[in-house]
């Protein structure tokens, strides 16, 4: 599968500082194969899953042959607005 990452996605990723940055772009890279890994869930209520990177949030979503990535956030707004 490839990864994608939205315009939102990109901006949140290079605001990053360095170390955490590097650990966001490995879960990245690992949710390119087939059966993604990692601490994957699906978001109650939204079509949207997650992965966790520490105190980080990847939000996306998988469109047949691709994740697209939506937000990157810490935990606390990540699930702002979510939910309904």
């Amino acid at each position: 599968m490839r990864v994608r990452l939205s315009h939102k996605a990109e901006k949140e990723l290079v605001r990053l500082n360095e170390p955490i940055r590097g650990r966001i772009v490995n879960a990245l890279d690992a949710l390119e194969y087939v059966k993604p890994k990692g601490d994957i869930k699906p978001l109650v209520g939204s079509l949207y899953s997650r992965v966790r990177v520490g105190n980080y949030r990847i939000l996306f979503l998988i469109d047949d042959d691709e994740i697209r990535v939506h937000s990157i956030q810490p935990r606390g707004q990540a699930y702002k607005g979510r939910r309904k």
